[in-house]
């Protein structure tokens, strides 16, 4: 490794002949005009990335270990898949290859040949899970009120010679929580980081509506929400995949789901180049799923709530080539059926009825209706008490909620067949056009225009949406 270091200003500027990760795993000395600090040499510090595959460089700081730290985008990718890892079980995300078997990709690199997707698989053996992954809920959900809290505390209140929003303030929200907030350390570090960017995530999006346009009140937290963390890895036995983690102070096993309902997803794991990022959360549960779950009473109401643990795993998979034989193929909606697939002729070659996508449509209609004449009934002259009427409007909520999972259910199902006779019959791309509504008027078509996108990615297809001339 060659390494040349030039003072200018105070700076540092390290430049390596091929400064990818495998290259800078030994810590490069501080210079000697340099003071001996590691974090002023860190400061004062500049190393080169390159791009293995397209030799784009860019300048970076160094981590403490003195590895060049990759920019936002860039991803570390092993050259072999990971797969799933054998027992016993151990505590890492991150393949048992060496360093030298890695590649830095930018991003744009990273899209053309990889995309990252999340599998989501149940947790069985509940009674021994909530006991483990209960207390972090609470953590988490308590982090999530205190770091929105400190946001709106920086925030400044809109005044009336303001003709525009100010911009938002810079804070380091992980250092205010080590400082300040008493509970910080119960959760593991990369479980607090995560709380703390998916508050500050929601709070870019609500900002305008809840400082500026006063349309919505800041958002209350509540229990329970998702425990994420980094530190995992997923492994497999004579008895299934099982996830090793750690939760709370201490690493914990959790097995997931053997069920042939979830045979595509566990194949999916089998064949993953990296997994990045857990997320453990709780989910509604049936009487008539005949699964494991745990009941919970709501305040006051007698009212009792199923729910079971789920696995949300973010993996890196690669992208599937597809072969440029028949060029393009067109895909829109019509009159009598949901979808329809045309070639370069404009010949229909295939289609998708889902008669039943526009059944589920008109109850959902119904069950918006009884909701909106049921809060017509419960004006200030007819006020009720929240009890009396709590069990009705639960059950036509659950019910709106139920329709709703049906229609993105049948989205996810119509997408997928759209893709796969696309890749099957060896198109390089889809042309999707949804003007033509009548099928179903009030279908949830921005979801389903969506799926097929991001599914067109995962094949490696070509996506190009046709939008409504205004």
């Amino acid at each position: 490794m060659i390494i040349c270091t030039a003072s200018s200003a105070g700076r540092a500027f390290v430049c390596c002949s091929r400064p990818s990760v495998e290259q800078v795993t030994e810590s490069p000395q501080a210079p000697a005009e340099l003071s001996t600090d590691k974090s002023t040499w860190i400061r004062d510090t500049i190393m080169i990335i390159r791009c293995d595959s397209c030799k784009s460089e860019r300048e970076v700081k160094p981590t403490p270990k003195g590895n060049a730290r990759p920019p936002r985008g860039w991803r570390i990718i092993p050259q072999a898949p990971v797969g799933l890892t054998q027992a016993p079980v151990g505590l890492s995300n991150t393949s048992s290859t060496s360093r030298l078997t890695k590649n830095i990709l930018c991003k744009k690199c990273f899209a053309e040949s990889y995309c990252t997707v999340a599998v989501t698989i149940p947790v069985i053996g509940t009674k021994e899970a909530w006991k483990i992954i209960k207390p972090q809920w609470y953590e988490t959900t308590a982090l999530s009120n205190w770091v929105l809290d400190n946001i709106i505390k920086h925030e400044k209140i809109r005044t009336p010679d303001q003709e525009k929003l100010s911009k938002k303030p810079k804070i380091y929200l992980y250092g205010e929580a080590r400082d300040n907030y008493p509970r910080f350390g119960i959760l593991p570090s990369s479980a607090s980081l995560s709380v703390i960017n998916r508050v500050e995530r929601d709070w870019n999006t609500d900002r305008y509506n809840v400082m500026w346009s006063y349309k919505q009140s800041r958002r209350v937290y509540k229990y329970a929400q998702p425990y994420t963390i980094s530190d995992f890895k997923i492994v497999q036995d004579e008895n299934g995949i099982k996830i090793s983690a750690r939760i709370g102070d201490d690493n914990h096993t959790l097995s997931l789901s053997n069920s042939k309902g979830f045979y595509h997803q566990r194949r999916r794991l089998r064949n993953i180049i990296k997994y990045t990022e857990l997320t453990l959360y709780r989910r509604k549960a049936n009487d008539g799923d005949h699964r494991s779950f745990e009941v919970e009473r709501t305040n006051g109401q007698p009212i009792k709530r199923r729910y079971r643990i789920y696995a949300k795993i973010c993996v890196v998979v690669r992208k599937e080539s597809a072969i440029d034989k028949n060029g393009i193929i067109g895909v829109r909606t019509t009159k009598d059926s949901l979808v329809a697939a045309f070639d370069s002729k404009n010949k229909r070659i295939w289609w998708y009825n889902a008669d039943h996508a526009r059944r589920i449509v008109v109850k959902h209609e119904k069950h918006l209706l009884r909701l909106q004449r049921l809060s017509e009934d419960t004006k200030h002259e007819r006020r009720k008490p929240k009890r009396d009427g709590a069990c009705y409007r639960e059950m036509i909520s659950n019910v709106s909620k139920k329709d709703v999972r049906r229609i993105q259910q049948i989205a996810d199902e119509v997408a997928k067949s759209v893709v796969e006779f696309a890749y099957r019959r060896k198109y390089n791309g889809i042309v999707y056009d949804d003007r033509e509504r009548s099928f179903a008027n009030n279908f949830r078509w921005s979801i389903l225009k969506e799926k097929i996108k991001s599914k067109c990615n995962m094949r490696g297809l070509k996506f190009e949406y046709l939008q409504e001339k205004e």
